[in-house]
């Protein structure tokens, strides 16, 4: 089987209230199937604070999980809150769909601060 990545970026750029949800949609091709995913925080302003949530179309595959749970934290060259090795979380679901990835603040985002999120869906082909 072969192995590929497909990247959501996603930002936020304020001003945002807190607990507002904003939903990015990532399509995976009908030849693929997702195996895991990664959550890279690339920028974060002042450390803002939200949650992340998956859906996928059998319902939701992650509930609301606070971000520091789950991901990779990029400040400077350090990776900071779960180690490189467990970065990556193990799924499996199907191609030919659009998978939703949430994220709710928890802390308002002010005028001109930034968050940068990457979702990384790993994909094997389907037989």
């Amino acid at each position: 089987m072969r192995q590929t990545t497909q990247n959501l970026d996603i930002t936020l750029t304020g001003a945002i209230t807190a607990g507002t949800a904003n939903t990015h949609t990532a399509s995976i091709p009908a030849n693929k199937r997702v195996t895991a995913v990664e959550f890279t925080e690339i920028a974060n302003a002042a450390g803002r604070n939200y949650d992340i949530r998956m859906d996928e179309k059998t319902g939701i595959v992650q509930d609301y999980s606070h971000r520091l749970a789950v991901c990779g934290v990029v400040n400077g060259n350090t990776f900071l809150n779960v180690p490189f090795r467990d970065r990556r979380h193990p799924y499996s679901l199907d191609g030919n769909q659009n998978i939703a990835i949430q994220t709710r603040l928890i802390d308002a985002l002010g005028g001109g601060e930034t968050i940068r999120l990457r979702v990384t869906f790993h994909l094997v082909d389907c037989a």
